[in-house]
């Protein structure tokens, strides 16, 4: 849906300007995400002005992809484009860490860390945008778009998202408060080595929700990587150099 509202008329209407664009062939459809990311990366290529890009999971930037990414965006910069990229707090990619947020903008890239949940969105040039919808639980929509009112639509809402949106140096000073029992029993089990399965089960925790905070850990500790964050924890107490490995004291009931 790409109206804010969560009505029915709103639908209706999302769905009304999507159905007359793709009759006035002003919709591709692809037959999946990797195939739209691949083709929202070539569009970059070929902007002339601004990118902005929200959402991006891990999914977007896995293996040789990752450096493609990063070089094409980094081209863009070179030719004075704009580019921002909006993360949502709950999905940062594991590589996103608080080394590479802070340094984001050094490097000519806007970063903002942001509450809302937002659709996986590429808009170039506010002229074309690559969107991945949920259609239900089992089925997504990949598609690219080139009808003025749809990415009217879509860019002032990612806008707004922006605007309210935290900048890096923000999102983490308010990671950093204090932290709580659970946080200090995933600290200890990252610093034993535990394997994250073990962990989240252990904890009574999912694997994403254990994943999602060890990876929040990680931000408020300055850590870029899960042994640097044992070693931050026992520099900051959270730690004790003879806890007893394996144990865990506390359980938790998601």
């Amino acid at each position: 849906m790409l109206a804010s509202s969560g009505n029915d008329r709103a639908t209706g209407n999302d769905r009304s300007i999507l159905s007359a664009a793709e009759q006035d062939g002003l919709i591709e459809q692809f037959g999946n995400a990797g195939q739209m990311r691949i083709a929202a990366l070539q569009s970059i290529t070929r902007s002339r002005h601004a990118v902005i890009i929200s959402a991006p999971s891990s999914e977007w930037y896995s293996g040789e992809r990752l450096q493609m990414a990063r070089e094409i965006l980094q081209d863009g910069v070179r030719r004075k484009l704009s580019v921002r990229v909006l993360y949502h707090r709950d999905d940062l990619p594991h590589w996103c860490t608080p080394e590479y947020l802070l340094s984001a903008g050094d490097r000519g890239i806007q970063v903002r860390v942001t509450d809302t949940r937002l659709q996986e969105l590429a808009i170039v040039d506010s002229q074309v945008a690559f969107m991945r919808t949920q259609v239900s639980l089992s089925q997504e929509q990949c598609m690219a778009v080139w009808a003025p009112p749809v990415i009217k639509n879509i860019q002032s809402l990612l806008t707004a998202a922006w605007n309210a949106a935290s900048e890096p140096m923000s999102y983490l000073r308010n990671l950093r408060s204090d932290f709580d029992e659970m946080d200090r029993q995933v600290i200890h089990a990252l610093a034993f080595g535990h394997k994250d399965e073990v962990a989240a089960r252990n904890l009574g925790l999912s694997l994403r929700t254990y994943r999602r905070r060890v990876a929040e850990i990680m931000c408020r500790l300055d850590a870029n990587s899960r042994f640097q964050a044992g070693v931050h924890a026992l520099r900051d107490g959270l730690l004790r150099p003879g806890d007893p490995d394996g144990e865990f004291s506390y359980r938790h009931s998601a």
